[in-house]
């Protein structure tokens, strides 16, 4: 049984139908996958046809042939290529609106457009993200309990950002609060938290994980796109960094960190930090840091091919030495042996989620095809299981197509060991769409 079109599934002209994930729960206990051709981490190219059978939300069973049990749901694959579901590790779902626009809305309205979003990114391919800052905790439940259409989320809640930092959007004639000062909108919808001092930012660490977090993030550079926090800048003291490590550890998870520059990335790395965000003008002293380290690079490419329609002179020319950072950043990760993970820093509107897979066409100028869907798969999981104890999905792995994993997986219409380009194109090229053994998108014929 299929549910009515939803309203954001009209809004973009499509007809592709969406299951209703309740329904589904209730009717769906095995769906058989018949004569598919699958790619997993291990492997460097697609097998040959096999059957892979789901029961309830896992993977059952992958064999040359597999006799559907009764009852079953038969998908015939007709030679595509099944892959696991995309996972995305730094995603703005909840920052819909710029800051000036933040100061006439409410929280209700952001959680609605953030249901958007997660809409389209399921409909990218994209089973699990990483909410990189904001509460996207009401929406993480919602799709969890099937109230709303969208990935498995990893919430970061409020980034913690210093005063005069990435994430302080006051206006310039607001003071400190010891100075009389009030909390911008973007502090009372939970996107961001100022703080200074050890004391502070550990204040900000714990409030995100009684939230729900399952990681905390810090803003500890510059940005490109802020008018006061320019590129360059060291933002919060190793000490500061390693007070919130230490809140996060004692939570049994880790910290991730938004930082562009050297200082940035070596003092997080020396604090603890495990997930280093963008990264772009790392030199390669700190990259071999990284790799002595065991740390994650959550990098992008898309993000920096947009140029705001508010960049004055000084954003451009940040945004573009970030961009150019670009190729040595990646040739020195390979060359070190860094984990990379896939994630698109999107943000905005469903319009701005739909052009978030061309990081898989950008990523081919350093890496092959298979290395790309590594990042976007296995690399992205491991990062996520650093969670650890404030893991939300425990039981099963994510990321992979094994027996006992979870039933995440997508149907490709060609071979993406071959052309990665095909996944930039979900709405033509993604023909199903199962998350934990579920089908939220069919349009193969009966």
């Amino acid at each position: 049984m299929k549910s009515s079109i939803s309203l954001f599934t009209a809004l973009l002209g499509t007809t592709v139908s969406i299951a209703s994930p309740l329904m589904a729960q209730q009717e769906q206990t095995s769906i058989l996958i018949d004569n598919a051709s699958y790619w997993t981490a291990g492997m460097n190219a697609a097998s040959g046809p096999m059957d892979i059978l789901i029961e309830g939300n896992a993977i059952k069973s992958i064999a040359p042939e597999i006799t559907p049990p009764e009852g079953a749901e038969v998908i015939d694959a007709k030679g595509k290529t099944l892959i696991p579901g995309l996972i995305d590790t730094h995603v703005h779902i909840m920052d819909t609106l710029s800051p000036n626009a933040l100061k006439n809305t409410d929280l209700f309205y952001l959680a609605f457009l953030a249901e958007q979003n997660a809409e389209r990114l399921l409909m990218n391919g994209v089973t699990t993200i990483r909410e990189a800052a904001g509460p996207s905790m009401g929406v993480k439940r919602a799709i969890d309990e099937h109230l709303a259409t969208g990935p498995r989320i990893y919430p970061s809640g409020a980034a913690i950002t210093q005063t005069g930092g990435h994430g302080d959007f006051r206006n310039l004639d607001n003071p400190t609060p010891q100075k009389g000062g009030y909390a911008d909108e973007t502090e009372t919808m939970g996107l961001a938290y100022i703080a200074d001092g050890k004391a502070e930012v550990m204040r900000g660490a714990r409030d995100a994980f009684r939230k729900g977090a399952t990681q905390v993030k810090m803003l500890v550079s510059g940005s490109v796109s802020g008018l006061h926090d320019p590129v360059d800048v060291q933002e919060f003291t190793e000490e500061e960094i390693h007070a919130v490590v230490e809140v996060a550890e004692n939570f049994g998870t880790y910290v991730m960190v938004h930082a562009y520059n050297d200082r940035s990335i070596q003092a997080s790395l020396r604090a603890g930090v495990k997930s280093i965000e963008h990264g772009n003008l790392m030199s390669e002293e700190t990259m071999k840091l990284m790799a002595d380290k065991g740390a994650f690079l959550s990098a992008q490419t898309y993000t920096f091919t947009q140029k705001l329609p508010y960049f004055n002179d000084s954003q451009i020319e940040q945004l573009n030495s970030v961009n150019v950072g670009l190729d040595q950043m990646f040739t020195l990760a390979k060359k070190y042996n860094v984990t990379i993970t896939h994630s698109s820093d999107i943000y905005g509107t469903p319009e701005n989620f739909a052009n978030a897979p061309q990081e898989f066409i950008l990523r081919q100028k350093w890496f092959t095809p298979v290395e790309i869907l590594e990042q976007a798969t296995t690399n992205a999981a491991q990062l996520l299981a650093l969670s650890g104890a404030r893991n939300p999905y425990p039981d099963q792995a994510l990321g992979v197509i094994e027996v006992g994993a979870f039933a995440d997986v997508i149907l490709v219409d060609g071979d993406p060991t071959k052309n990665v380009s095909l996944l930039a194109k979900p709405d033509d090229n993604l023909s199903v769409i199962i998350k934990n053994g579920e089908i939220y998108k069919n349009v193969l014929p009966d």
